[in-house]
């Protein structure tokens, strides 16, 4: 019996200081806010620590479709499960927008971008 309680003490300390790598696929439309056209060649930025990178671009359609890992801590020592990124063309640019971790799918209807000086997260070059 001691054993037994041993082992799942031992199990259960295990898992809460496991960490693994979760995917999420997201995927959605892109347009002008002012015109409601599609918008080619958007830039979908995955914000990475304090800087945003380059993960794809829209289609002649606008659609966008990207899967990203995020690193999820289980335990004391939990994070953020989203997936952090903006979309932007020239001077438009969307809000921050979340993806989620596990095996979900994040679909985006209509994504609008408007102008910079509207709203710009201020990690953007």
């Amino acid at each position: 019996m001691i054993k037994q309680l041993i082992v799942l003490v031992l199990t259960i300390n295990c898992f809460s200081c496991s960490s693994y790598y979760s995917r999420s696929y997201t995927e959605g439309y892109v347009y002008n806010y002012q015109t409601k056209k599609a918008i080619e060649d958007a830039e979908i930025l995955i914000k990475k620590g304090d800087k945003y990178l380059l993960e794809t671009k829209t289609d002649s359609n606008g659609y966008f479709s990207f899967k990203a890992k995020k690193h999820i801590k289980l335990g004391y020592d939990s994070r953020d499960l989203a997936i952090k990124f903006v979309i932007k063309k020239r001077e438009l640019i969307s809000k921050e927008l979340s993806s989620y971790g596990g095996n979900d799918i994040t679909k985006y209807d209509s994504i609008y971008l408007k102008s910079k000086k509207n709203s710009s997260p201020s990690q953007l070059n």
